[in-house]
């Protein structure tokens, strides 16, 4: 049994927020839980620092607490050797008081307690969610009900009713606390109505006044429940709060307020319809909220682990007037989180500080032990997450590795004020390990890759890296380095000094190798430490295998061991930190499963039992530790994946030690080294390399660039040593003019010996790496491309197994022959039909063979029962099944063989009448798919034997194309034969890949081309064997060429020979010569006539045999459409018959259906009529409950009037009437203003009203203070009427406080009273409703029986109606159906009367044109004679003059020749007149424009002038200004020489303007001489003679 921390144990400081409820122990102190510990935290002016308190157990998963019972509970978030527990703490006490064991649950998700109550909900874990009801104090299980239905998270009590209980997950439960007449108590689950959830998951809830609920939801809304009925608040509906999930809920006297996911806070009216404050308050979703017992001051715990405090203004909480909702909510940081998961942890030993770095990016330096915070810094750029730290104490340097493979390094010189001195991506994957030991800083990666860089005074620089395949953690000794990698071996590596890394040369890589020693499993991490020899050593590793073990190393060059001095395998899971202290006699070690041990090394060897182990951090594992060093010896640090960091002791009684004072600040290596300005933006593989201006670096020269990047940005080389730059400078310019040489010589050799680009190798270590990273990468790939043809032929040989090879037939597919408009015509794939089915089908039709007998019996016994479930009539009936075609001719088949069934099936098939019960339906189903099924087989036979059909025609075809291919050779024709082939899916081959179906070449690895290669050559050594003896080849080669086939030669070939003398002059030849010339030149021609035949009748019989083939081909794809039309009959059959299938299919389900939605209805009136009952009868007790109290309260009024009467009787007669009277009603009340204040400051929403609760108790009222008998008495009174009036006072005064409670019940009463009213009414409205849904669904049934789909098959035709044109047709009620027959005939009659009525109508119309046609000659003629007339009275009346006589002899012409003349002449004058008037104009418009500009020149020159008199009148005014002041203004000699001056620029600005004027009159005289003479020049020289 593992020993684990008890309560006792000094857990000195703690840090961090894991998420769950924040609850209150005091109005001024809450608690939350820190990984495995408890912490409290205070609020307001006397605030103390938190303090944590260890909890017992393995971890805790939820936490609650009761400030008015001062209690505490917390309890196991998960099980383990033992059921979960909770654990009940008196915070006052400081004790545990009980312990409560929850059997059988797998943990524990949620705690509520009760207000009133000693009673505590716990809520399970899965499958159960039970829901567990437990007296804390007697430690008793009361009741338990399960909540699987809602998977529910959370659970709270009413604060005003204990017996009620809220539940919600998925969807919300409402949990009653009932008793039975025996005392057990059970949880009952109320009925939760409409809340319009649809998709909305709830996130969480509160209670808010009046048995009422707010429920939120991840969509961000919120609803008011009312938690008496489980239905919504009249008018409230889901409100929109925020975009994202609501994290939490609280409610104070006005509002709900609701926290986000994105940090933002509102404030919603307690009406639930109204968001009156909307603020962002805090980064980071809030998880949980809760208000102090006082409702004054707000916690807030967010999703990355921290927790805020914030103080309500009263005015918000009162809705004072002066409420703004511009308030100003301040917020105050409690506890604060480390960041996250923490990733790299080191303590310091000079200064009692821990530096921590978490997932979230953050730098943290950490006071000890008091986890005060020192300073957080973002890393690097803000990027991706850190994942390890590294520091030296003694260089007061920082490492920290990121997830992108960036290395960031800090000066910790001052420990408030951590300094980025590098950032640089140093790895392509992200940074796992990083080992800081002066001047070396070391990063390593997942990847193996290795980098080392050095401290040097002014920077640090990146120097030289290498690969360690599998590597896992590393740790630094002088001169060399120790790692482990996956294949369980420790490596002893050599590195060099830090001059020789100072000068290694880029871009060769860092040899990794050195000694090895094996381990028994591969270690995740270890710890190393030297001895006093430093070749002795020791080494302490967490191992794989959950073992931690410890080891003796001998360090020596050549003689690297070790040898195992202690092993560990107690823990249960994973070790994922280890760490020691200085000498490494104690080892701290922590597992995934949030166990940590700490224990001497010499323990491991003697298998002693830890020293200290417990569990921690909610099941999410240890992930850093670190030892105490210096002050702090004697305390380790852990921290875990839930953000919590912890400060513990080793002993059980600690003191903390006295570390006052901020942390020293000692100067460190890179104090002078420049700060590195980062813009908080994520790094990539080159974004140091641009941000300096240079190139993106190529693949392969990245470490190269890395380190001039590096150099640049920290100083560049001028700010090394002058020795290590001027080495460098020298290497660098040595290496260029190689280089440069080599390109040279590359360019200008022979073209043979030229490399190309890719060819000029550099670094042939590096192309040698290369090489081997992309030999392994197309391994990698071919091992993918392998698995992935694995997988494609397991797919294939599945589908093959599971779907092909299951079906009975598979779908043929007659393709027509050659290019055919027509498709295919596809068959049915008809699975194979299992034995099950095959007996039910024989089953279904003995059973129906049995019904038809028995029907026709009935038929012909005319005994038709109406309760045969039939709709047809009885001579329907009579008449199906008394026939001679009646199935009961069909014999019964009483033992068939099942795998056999034959027969008509759609003899046996129901009428459609007949379907009337579910299970003829039902045998009717599977008689329609026998039918399908043979439907279908039919078809894939007939589709079968048109394949066999083709594949005879294909043949008859293949010998046709065989000879017309013969003929075409003969014919010497290189015209293709196109051949028929039965298709892949005809011949069933669709499923063989074939060699031409691959589009891609096979790859043939080395092994397999060198076993081709083998084979071929063993091939040919086999030819060349057999060649040498084959005795009958060489005799066919020398008899027959090597054929037993003789080519067939042209006819007439063999018999012609040209004779030698035939191509010589016919004049050379002699007569017999001649003579055979002239016959061979016959024979020849014979020969070429009768080719020419031969080829000819060879062509006819090609072109027969194509006639033939296409007349067979046309046949085939004729017959192809047939089976394309039988085929599409097919498909109506069988579409037909499954639309009827799934209409029968369907009307089961639905009569099934609505079978259980009836019972569902059924039971739902029952539940209503119960309902409506249990409120009316409530409704009937509480009127006479209300009745009976309204006398009671009626006969107290009156007492109280009594007592009063009886008063004043016995006063009346009193001299001291009206004083005694004045005492008697006098009510004065001990601290009434104090006790007002209270009242009015309480702002507990759930406070009772004051009067509740009876007397004595929270609301009670007050009772008057009694009277002073020594100074209220009037003098003279008597003592007697003194006690009377003390009697009858204090009778009074009990009697008006019974009055007053009894009034205020009797409100409570009459409220009570009007709830239950509303109850009833919902009962009745909701039975009401049931009862009208049951009786549809009754009325539909019953039509749904009686309602049978009957098919009818119908030609198409048309709809004839009368109306408008667009008119739509919506009721065709009174429209009738006419056989075709009937509408054809009389559409004959039609036709035949139309067309004779047409006929009359074309005579009629030709005999009116005819008549048209008469009546207009008619007309024509008597206008031409009426015209006639005219002419010829019109020549006898004419007056004949000279004119018309010159006009009819002709001489009109010759005169209007000459008017013609005329009038062009005049046209050509006009013309030039108009010409000589446009230019005229023209030349008149350029004068004008001259003297325009000429005006425009001279109003310049004048403007000018007029300046220059502006000028020098204004010289003027200024001389005759000096002239007129006084004598004494200046002096005489002054003046006169300001006068010269004066005067002198005044000449000069004259002859300037002379001059001026001058070259002005010299231009204006050229200008002019250009038009015309000017004499100006010789009457100026005669008048200077």
């Amino acid at each position: 049994q593992r020993a684990r921390m008890d309560l006792r144990h000094p857990v000195a400081a703690a840090q961090g927020y894991s998420g769950g409820d924040i609850s209150w122990v005091s109005p001024t102190t809450y608690v939350h839980a820190c990984g495995n510990s408890i912490q409290f935290c205070s609020v307001g002016e006397d605030a103390q620092e938190s303090r944590p308190m260890w909890g017992q157990g393995n971890s805790i998963g939820a936490v609650t607490a009761c400030a008015r019972r001062g209690v505490l509970l917390y309890a196991e978030r998960l099980k383990e050797l033992e059921d979960p527990r909770v654990f009940v703490y008196d915070v006052e006490g400081e004790e545990m008081i009980n312990v409560l064991k929850c059997e059988n649950e797998l943990g524990i998700v949620a705690l509520a307690l009760c207000r009133d109550e000693p009673w505590v909900a716990v809520l399970g874990d899965v499958p159960e969610h039970a829901v567990m009801l437990w007296n804390f104090e007697e430690g008793t299980l009361l009741a338990r009900a399960s909540a699987r239905s809602s998977r529910a998270t959370m659970i709270s009590f009413d604060p005003l009713n204990p017996n009620t209980i809220a539940s919600t997950g998925t969807k919300l439960e409402l949990w009653e606390l009932v008793s039975s007449e025996n005392g057990e108590v059970f949880l009952l689950a109320d009925p939760v109505g409409n809340l319009d959830q649809d998709d909305r998951d709830f996130t969480a809830h509160c209670w808010a006044p009046g048995n009422s609920l707010f429920l939120g939801s991840d969509t961000g809304e919120v609803l008011h429940v009312n938690a008496r009925t489980g239905k919504k608040m009249p008018n409230s509906a889901w409100v929109k709060v925020f975009e994202e999930p609501v994290g939490a809920l609280a409610v104070t006297l006005k509002h709900v307020i609701v926290g986000g996911a994105t940090g933002e806070l509102a404030c919603l009216l307690l009406n639930g319809h109204t968001v009156d404050l909307q603020v962002q308050l805090v980064d980071g979703p809030i998880a949980s909220l809760a208000l102090n017992p006082s409702f004054d001051c707000m916690v807030m715990g967010t999703s990355d682990g921290s927790v805020f405090s914030c103080a309500i203004p009263e005015a918000m909480l009162h809705a004072a007037p002066d409420w703004s909702k511009n308030v100003n909510l301040r917020v105050n940081v409690g506890s604060r989180s480390p960041d996250g998961p923490l990733c790299g942890l080191a303590v310091l030993a000079n200064s009692p500080v821990a530096i921590t770095v978490g997932r979230w990016g953050s730098l943290s330096a950490w006071r000890l032990p008091s986890l005060s915070l020192v300073q957080s810094t973002v890393v690097g750029s803000g990027g991706d997450p850190p994942t390890c730290l590294a520091v030296d104490e003694d260089a007061r340097v920082a490492a920290v590795g990121t997830s992108d493979g960036a290395l960031a390094v800090y000066d910790l010189s001052d420990l408030s004020n951590h300094r980025l001195v590098f950032l640089s991506r140093l790895h392509e994957s992200k940074v796992t390990t990083v080992r800081v030991a002066h001047p070396i800083i070391a990063s390593a990666a997942e990847d193996g890759t290795l980098c080392i860089s050095l401290i040097l005074p002014n920077m640090v620089r990146p120097v030289a890296r290498g690969t360690l395949a599998g590597l896992l953690d590393f740790n630094l000794l002088p001169g060399m380095l120790i790692a482990s990698t996956t294949d369980k071996l420790i490596h002893r590596i050599p590195l060099p000094s830090p001059d020789e890394l100072l000068n290694w040369k880029a871009g060769v890589p860092l040899p990794l190798s050195g000694e090895t020693a094996p381990l028994p499993s591969a270690a995740n991490a270890f710890r190393i430490g030297t001895s006093e020899d430093a070749t002795k050593g020791w080494l302490v590793a967490i191992c794989r295998d959950r073992a931690t073990r410890a080891f003796s190393m001998t360090l020596a060059k050549g003689a690297f061991a070790l040898v195992a001095s202690g092993e560990d395998n107690s823990a249960m899971t994973l070790g994922t930190a280890i760490a020691t202290d200085d000498a490494g006699g104690k080892v701290l070690t922590g597992c995934y499963d949030g166990t940590i041990a700490l224990r001497a090394r010499s323990a491991l060897a003697s298998a002693q039992k830890p020293h200290r182990r417990h569990r921690g951090f909610a099941n999410l594992g240890v992930t850093v530790a670190a030892m105490g060093r210096g002050a702090l010896e004697g305390w380790f640090i852990t921290g875990g994946a839930d953000g919590s960091l912890m400060v513990q002791s080793e002993k059980k009684k600690a003191a903390a030690p006295n570390v006052a004072g901020d942390p020293p600040i000692l100067e460190g290596e890179l104090a002078e080294v420049d700060t590195v300005d980062v813009d908080l933006s994520p790094l990539d593989v080159h974004s140091e390399k641009r941000r300096l201006g240079g190139a993106t670096p190529a693949e392969g020269t990245v470490w190269d660039t890395i380190a001039d990047a590096s150099r640049e940005a920290h100083g560049s080389a001028r700010e090394y040593t002058s020795e290590a730059s001027t080495s460098l400078l020298s290497q660098q310019q040595s290496l260029k003019i190689e280089f440069a040489e080599i390109l040279e010589y590359n360019r200008n050799c022979d073209p043979l010996e030229k490399l190309e680009r890719d060819e000029l190798v550099i670094d042939v270590a590096m192309r040698d790496r290369m090489v081997a990273q992309g030999d392994a990468a197309a391994e990698k790939v071919r091992e993918q491309i392998l698995n992935a043809n694995l997988r494609t032929d397991l797919t294939s040989h599945l589908i093959r197994e599971r779907c092909y090879d299951t079906m009975e037939e598979q779908a043929a597919v007659l393709m027509p022959l050659g290019e055919s408009p027509l498709g295919g015509v596809s068959g049915y794939p008809l699975p194979k039909v299992g034995e099950v089915e095959l007996r039910g089908l024989q089953m279904v039709r003995i059973q129906r063979k049995i019904e038809m007998a028995e029907l026709k019996d009935k038929a012909e016994q005319g005994s038709v029962a109406a309760t045969d479930g039939m709709l047809m009539s009885e001579e329907d009936f009579v008449t199906r099944h008394g026939g001679k075609a009646a199935a009961a001719e069909v014999p019964v088949e009483e033992e068939a063989d099942v795998k056999k069934i034959s027969g008509d099936v759609m003899a046996l098939q129901y009428h459609d009448m007949e379907l009337t019960t579910r299970e003829r339906r039902l045998n009717q189903v599977a008689l329609m798919r026998e039918s399908v099924r043979v439907r279908k087989a039919e078809m894939n036979k007939a589709i079968l034997a048109a394949i066999a059909y083709k594949s005879r025609e294909i043949d008859r075809l293949d010998e046709k194309a065989a000879r017309v291919a013969e003929i075409l050779t003969e014919l010497e024709s290189e015209e293709a034969v196109e051949r028929y082939l039965l298709s892949g899916v005809e011949e069933g081959t669709q499923l063989q890949v074939k060699d031409e179906d691959m589009t891609e070449e096979k790859y043939v690895s080395a092994k397999e081309r060198a076993a081709l290669e083998q084979a071929a050559r063993e091939e040919q050594a086999r030819k060349a064997n057999s060649d040498k003896d084959d005795q009958a080849g060489r005799a066919l080669q020398d008899m027959m060429n090597g054929s037993l086939e003789a080519k067939k030669e042209a006819v007439g070939v063999e018999v012609l020979k040209k004779p030698s003398f035939m191509d010589e002059p016919l004049e050379t030849l002699s007569e017999e010569q001649v003579k055979q010339v002239k016959e061979f030149e016959k024979r020849l021609k014979a020969v070429e006539e009768a080719q020419d035949q031969h080829r000819k009748g060879l062509e006819a019989e090609v072109k027969k045999i194509k006639g033939e083939i296409g007349l067979v081909v046309e046949a085939f794809n004729a017959k192809v459409g047939d089976m394309a039309q039988d085929k599409l009959g097919c498909d109506g059959d069988v579409y037909e018959l499954e639309l009827k299938i799934a209409l029968l299919l369907d009307s089961v389900v639905k009569e099934d259906d609505s079978h259980y939605q009836i019972q569902r209805l059924t039971k739902q009136v029952e539940v209503a009529q119960l309902d409506y009952d249990g409120a009316t009868a409530a409704l009937d007790d509480m009127k006479a409950e209300l009745e009976e109290f309204r006398e009671g309260y009626e006969t107290l009024l009156n007492d109280d009037k009594g007592i009063e009467r009886a008063f004043k009787k016995e006063v009346a007669e009193s001299p001291y009437l009206e004083e005694l009277t004045k005492l008697f009603k006098r009510r004065r009340y001990a601290g009434a203003d104090k006790h007002a204040a209270d009242a009015a400051k309480n702002l507990d929403p759930f406070a009772p009203a004051p009067g509740e609760g009876g007397p004595g108790a929270e609301g009670a009222l007050p009772r008057p203070e009694p009277l002073d008998l020594d100074t209220d008495l009037p003098e003279g009174c008597s003592d007697e009427i003194a006690d009377r009036l003390v009697e009858l006072r204090e009778s009074k005064i009990t009697m008006e406080l019974e009055v007053k409670q009894k009034a205020t019940q009797l409100m409570q009463l009459n409220r009570r009273l009007a709830e239950l009213s509303e109850n009833q009414s919902e009962a009745s409205v909701q039975l009401d409703h049931a009862r009208d849904e049951l009786s549809r669904l009754q009325q539909e049934r019953v039509m749904d029986t009686c309602d049978i789909i009957m098919f009818r098959k119908v030609k198409q035709g048309q709809v004839e109606v009368e109306g408008q044109e667009n008119e739509m047709l919506h009721d065709g009620g009174t429209g009738a159906l006419i056989e075709v027959d009937t509408v054809h005939q009389l559409n004959r009659v039609v036709r035949s009367l139309g067309k004779e009525k047409f006929d009359l109508m074309e005579e009629t119309k030709s005999f009116r044109n005819k008549i048209h046609a008469v009546n207009w000659e008619n007309q024509m003629l008597q206008l031409k004679a009426t015209d006639v007339a005219e002419n010829i009275r019109y020549f006898q009346l004419l007056w004949v003059t000279k004119d018309l006589q010159v006009a009819i002899k002709g001489g009109q012409d010759d005169r209007k020749t000459a008017q013609n003349v005329t009038l062009e002449k005049q046209m050509g004058h006009c013309k030039e007149m108009q010409e000589n008037k446009v230019e005229d104009m023209k030349q008149r418009l350029f004068k004008a424009h001259k003297q325009i500009r000429s005006k425009e020149l001279e109003n310049e020159k004048l403007g000018e002038y007029v300046q220059d008199l502006a000028v020098s009148v204004a010289q003027r005014e200024k001389i005759l200004r000096v002239r007129q002041s006084g004598p004494d203004a200046v002096d005489e000699s002054e003046y006169k020489m300001q006068e010269v001056i004066w005067r002198r620029l005044v000449l000069e600005e004259a002859r300037q303007q002379s001059e001026d004027i001058s070259i002005l009159k010299a231009e204006v005289d050229r200008l002019r001489q250009r038009t015309f003479p000017s004499f100006a020049r010789n009457y100026a020289a005669q008048m200077g003679r």
